[in-house]
């Protein structure tokens, strides 16, 4: 499973993500800025920041996360998409 986090620099609930993240371990991600990477944006239709989304190893999303979650949420999350 392969992570993708779209955020903006200028993001405050980003920022607390970030943290809530790394505390929850997670630190094996691709951050996507949304202001620098307009294509993917559309893509993945993203209509709000921040999100988190799961992927397979071959590109599916397995889920996705609008917003903040706690660092057990996020762990939660994660145990949920693996089972």
């Amino acid at each position: 499973m392969k992570f993708l986090k779209f955020y903006a620099d200028w993001c405050g609930p980003c920022k607390v993500l970030e943290t809530n993240l790394r505390r929850a371990g997670i630190e094996n991600y691709e951050a996507i800025n949304v202001d620098e990477n307009e294509e993917l944006v559309t893509q993945y239709n993203i209509r709000n920041i921040p999100v988190f989304i799961a992927e397979s190893e071959g590109g599916t999303e397995l889920g996705r996360f609008v917003g903040v979650k706690s660092p057990d949420g996020i762990k939660k999350w994660i145990d949920e998409l693996n089972e």
